[in-house]
């Protein structure tokens, strides 16, 4: 034992009342605080030598926790190193006594509830977090665990009724509303509906204003689960709901649309009508007349929609110029189509369809050819086994009177989709320009088969003497035209 410094020193000196003055004596108590918090200092640096759970920092703080049973660290660092060694009853069994030292201490109530969850033990793990949350009812962090327990227990309905009661009586309620959507999201993700719908549910409870959003989410993932019906509800409760979104009117327009057209037709206007301007219901308004085949109509409501998404934080898609292009191409308005192609390549350069649908439609024009040229080339490049790509380079070349460059694009673009009435067509002119008129008329027959309404074709067989009826063609020899007769190569 070390020796005091001051013993046997002459030259203290005396204190009141004629005693020498010195350290007064420590008590057991004190003594025992102290051996505790080198106990638990020891039990520290042997973790942090160990760098992982040992036994001897357990035993460390096991000490200390029976020199110093008033402090909750011993029992936390404890327990903490038993789940380190996968000891989950153990490290219960520390826990339970902390609590029962202090039942009103909720850091070793809620500790305790998170080593019975590791464990296992939903339910017992809910009642701490119940008496924790009796303890601290503001904490948000609480009522997400006391949920989070009822999940993995199984009890659905009281985990919702945690959430709900949480969200009334947290400090922050928008962590328990944030936890809430995530498990909704989490569930959606692995198809469990009737889990994911009780939690949006409570989302909507929580925050009534976002309840339009909530139930197109909704309608979503009952329609991924084939129950439509359940969707349809959703849908119309988000497009009566006091802030209704754009896509309840047009995802239950294109449910509508299976079966009755005029309804469709109803909803999306009534959306127009709640949401005046609305660029995205106009547009759907839009595809809607153009495959009714009311192009005029849709090409002013595209034109609509592109001007009121000027106004606003929307930004219109590929796919939005793609039909609007298309459906003045279908007007006979060609250049303001382009113009509209033109606009939608601005924004979208790499887009492989818009690139197509241009080059097509000059080319078929027969006009601006080098620009069509290169951006059939930039479509097959992009997309090299899209036959409807390749067609179109292929096609683009037989109004440069380049046949032969042609061919092989076009009988490319029949392997890759065959049996098109359009690739056909293409590809008997093309044997025609080549002065292959017997395979012209054979293609031509065979385009005729797929789709007879091509009164063009009819007009081509018949001057070449073929009857489209007929089960063999009569070719004749017709004039060739822009160098046809060059068979150099063949």
């Amino acid at each position: 034992m070390l020796i005091p410094l001051w013993a046997g020193c002459a030259g203290l000196r005396p204190g009141a009342g004629g005693r020498a003055s010195g350290p007064r004596p420590v008590s057991d108590s004190e003594l025992n605080e102290a051996r505790a918090v080198a106990h638990y200092a020891a039990g520290i640096i042997e973790d942090n030598i160990a760098q992982e759970p040992s036994a001897r920092a357990i035993g460390e703080y096991m000490a200390a926790v029976r020199l110093r049973p008033g402090s909750y660290r011993p029992y936390a660092r404890a327990a903490a190193a038993l789940l380190g060694e996968e000891k989950l009853d153990e490290a219960i069994s520390v826990l339970e006594k902390a609590v029962a030292r202090d039942p009103a201490n909720v850091e070793a109530r809620t500790d305790l509830a998170v080593v019975c969850e590791a464990a296992s033990l939903p339910g017992k793990a809910l009642r701490h977090y119940a008496a924790a949350l009796a303890l601290d009812p503001r904490s948000e962090t609480l009522y997400c665990q006391a949920a989070r327990a009822c999940f993995l227990d199984g009890r659905d309905g009281a985990a919702v009724k945690w959430l709900l009661e949480g969200h009334r009586l947290a400090a922050r309620p928008d962590v328990v509303s944030l936890y809430c959507y995530s498990r909704g999201v989490d569930f959606a993700a692995r198809r469990e509906v009737a889990r994911a719908s009780a939690c949006f549910e409570a989302l909507m409870k929580m925050r009534p204003s976002d309840a339009g959003r909530i139930h197109v989410f909704m309608a979503d993932l009952q329609a991924v689960a084939g129950n439509t019906n359940a969707a349809v509800r959703h849908l119309r409760a988000a497009a009566d709901g006091v802030n209704p979104e754009p896509e309840a009117f047009i995802n239950l327009a294109a449910i509508e649309a299976e079966h009755d057209a005029a309804k469709a037709a109803d909803t999306l206007a009534r959306g127009a009508e709640r949401l005046p301007g609305d660029p995205s219901i106009l547009c759907a308004l839009a595809v809607m007349h153009s495959a009714e085949q009311k192009h005029e109509r849709a090409a002013e409501l595209f034109a609509s929609a592109e001007a009121s998404a000027e106004g606003k934080n929307f930004r219109l898609t590929a796919v939005f110029f793609l039909q609007y292009g298309a459906s003045l191409e279908r007007t006979g308005r060609i250049e303001q189509a382009a113009e509209v192609f033109k606009r939608g390549l601005g924004a979208y350069p790499d887009d492989h369809r818009i690139l197509n649908y241009l080059a097509y439609m000059w080319a078929d024009a027969n006009m601006h050819l080098e620009e069509s040229e290169a951006m059939a080339v930039r479509a097959v490049e992009l997309a090299p086994d899209d036959g409807a790509y390749a067609d179109t380079l292929g096609w683009v070349y037989y109004r440069q009177g380049r046949h032969r460059e042609a061919l092989d694009l076009i009988r490319r673009a029949d392997t890759l989709i065959p049996q098109d009435p359009t690739i056909l067509d293409h590809l008997g002119d093309v044997l025609a320009a080549l002065g292959r008129n017997e395979e012209a008329v054979t293609v031509w027959r065979r385009s005729h088969e797929i789709d007879s309404s091509n009164a063009r074709l009819r007009e081509k067989l018949a001057s070449f003497g073929a009857d489209p009826s007929a089960a063999k063609p009569e070719p004749r020899p017709l004039p060739r035209a822009g160098g046809a007769g060059d068979r150099k190569g063949e």
